[in-house]
């Protein structure tokens, strides 16, 4: 009798065990499930996001370098026509260098990165994948927040009001070099980054 009711008390102790490492089970499988599922929508968003962005950056590096040939043809003295046109006016006409390929004709953005950050769904992706986003983003935010600033500094500050053009024309094309090679570099990362997002 005794050996029963501890068979039948062992047995039912082993149900509940099981019972309960079954709901663990299957609710770690949901949420692996869940995670995997999130993991990819944030793939698929920053996928697309890198690859809006490479086609912004291709469009501006292409009108770059158009103002930076054009900036660089001034200060040697091969565009004497455009030399002439500025020193007309009493100020420094940033239109006339851009002409009609513009500063920035699009933004970039980094929306689906700062959310796979925040959400903490980064740490489900791989080292190298986390790796070559975090390059792409870094390098991004350095052209947006340290690059085109000073320019934009230059351009709408400091060339409507400054006397001694040459120079302006001289740190213009200084900092449009190094957009440009900045740009050149973000296109090699969002490539090197959508290789690995495949």
């Amino acid at each position: 009798m005794k050996y029963r009711k501890i068979s039948k008390y062992l047995a039912d102790g082993l149900l509940i065990v099981f019972s309960v490492l079954f709901a663990l089970f299957i609710d770690k499988m949901y949420d692996n499930n869940k995670t995997f599922h999130r993991k990819e929508i944030a793939l698929t968003n920053v996928k697309n996001e890198v690859l809006r962005n490479k086609v912004v950056i291709e469009e501006w590096h292409k009108n770059h370098v158009i103002i930076l040939d054009r900036l660089n043809s001034l200060l040697g003295g091969k565009n004497d026509s455009l030399r002439n046109e500025i020193q007309k006016k009493e100020f420094l006409d940033f239109g006339l260098l851009l002409g009609e390929e513009g500063f920035m004709n699009e933004i970039l953005f980094n929306t689906a990165w700062e959310t796979i950050k925040s959400t903490g769904i980064i740490a489900e992706f791989n080292f190298d994948t986390t790796q070559q986003l975090t390059s792409v983003y870094l390098t991004q935010d350095w052209i947006v927040e340290k690059t085109l600033p000073k320019l934009a500094d230059i351009l709408y500050v400091e060339a409507p009001n400054t006397q001694n053009t040459t120079r302006t024309l001289v740190q213009l094309s200084i900092l449009f070099s190094d957009l440009t090679h900045q740009e050149s570099a973000l296109i090699d990362n969002y490539i090197k980054a959508l290789e690995e997002l495949k």
